[in-house]
């Protein structure tokens, strides 16, 4: 009986040590989250009909150019297209 309670209270103690460094590391406060996203979610983000129509629009120099950025893949065959949407909105006021 003894041993059982010895067993408990030591997993209530690694559970206390674990909730208190959790605890911890939300008061170190928020993370930083990177502004740019994939294509198709600022084509959704923006109220773009597609992912297609957004891109056409930075491929034909309709889409302020600070506003994304090309990265090439692997492959080298098709670009990833990311969008800074909180910049962009901020120059359509």
């Amino acid at each position: 009986m003894e041993a059982d309670l010895s067993s408990l209270n030591q997993k209530i103690q690694q559970l206390s040590a674990d909730l208190a460094l959790l605890k911890a590391q939300q008061k170190k406060g928020p993370t930083q989250i990177n502004p740019w996203i994939p294509l198709k979610d600022a084509a959704y983000r923006l109220n773009f009909s597609s992912a297609r129509a957004l891109r056409n629009r930075i491929k034909n120099g309709l889409f302020p150019p600070d506003c994304y950025c090309v990265d090439p893949t692997a492959s080298g065959k098709t670009p990833k297209y990311l969008v800074h949407v909180e910049r962009y909105i901020k120059q359509l006021r």
